[in-house]
């Protein structure tokens, strides 16, 4: 198991000991829906969830026959919960069994992706401007994060909400205080898993890609007769080998502690 995966396996525990640390992470990302009419899909995460009546411009109705709201994360995300707001002047209870979906690609545009499935609300939401939390049932990573409802069919009434707030952690913020350590004249004897040149400020823009591949453990630096990096997967103390024309650095993460 690489370094990040490790990383990885800690940030789930950290949800469970830190969840002060959690923020709403939706607030004027963009979002999409299935059935635009009147109003953009925006207004469920314009960060205001006390707008509750259709008056105030910030409720949705989706009255398609397969209705979602779905908003870009715009980066890896442990999502551990979301929360959703009914409508308070009318009609609470068109906010009803919806599914919680996260995926790692857009699901609008990749509709064959399969997503980390957070929870499934079955049941109506029949108090006017209330604010329910949904946990997930287990923490689920993805980008692209989607709500799932159904239209009363006894009714014809469509699926509307006034809100969606989405709480976790970026997987970012888990690494802040990492480092890449360096090893002169050394190199990992590993297949890189990508090879890119870079001009200038070379290092920053290898560990810059290394960091935003999950599964990066490290990197390897030639300067002459071009800069060239490799990242490298299984990188390891273990696996470097000596070469003047190289250097190498190995992805540390810090400790994970709940403050």
């Amino acid at each position: 198991m690489s370094p990040k995966e490790v990383t990885g396996l800690c940030a789930i525990v950290l949800h469970i000991c830190c969840a002060d640390a959690e923020s709403n992470l939706v607030e004027g990302k963009p979002s999409d829906a299935s059935y635009l009419e009147s109003k953009p899909p925006s207004v469920l995460n314009d960060g205001k969830p006390t707008a509750t009546t259709w008056g105030s411009g910030s409720c949705l109705a989706l009255s398609d026959s397969d209705p979602w709201w779905q908003v870009d994360l715009q980066g890896k995300v442990i999502v551990t919960k979301i929360k959703v707001t009914s409508r308070s002047d009318c009609c609470p209870g068109r906010l009803r069994d919806f599914s919680i979906d996260v995926y790692e690609m857009n699901p609008s545009l990749h509709p064959n992706t399969v997503g980390d499935h957070c929870h499934y609300y079955a049941g109506i939401i029949d108090v006017g401007g209330a604010t329910v939390t949904v946990p997930c049932d287990n923490a689920v990573t993805g980008r692209f994060l989607r709500v799932s409802g159904r239209i009363s069919k006894s009714h014809n009434l469509p699926f509307q909400l006034c809100e969606v707030q989405v709480f976790g952690v970026a997987i970012s913020r888990l690494t802040t205080c990492a480092s890449f350590v360096q090893y002169k004249g050394k190199r990992f004897n590993k297949t890189p898993s990508k090879t890119i040149s870079v001009n200038n400020n070379s290092r920053a823009t290898c560990a810059s890609e290394c960091e935003h591949q999950f599964t990066c453990a490290g990197f390897n630096i030639r300067y002459k007769p071009e800069v060239t990096c490799e990242l490298i997967v299984a990188a390891a103390i273990s696996a470097q080998v000596s070469d003047a024309a190289w250097d190498c650095y190995l992805y540390e993460p810090c400790p994970i502690t709940c403050v």
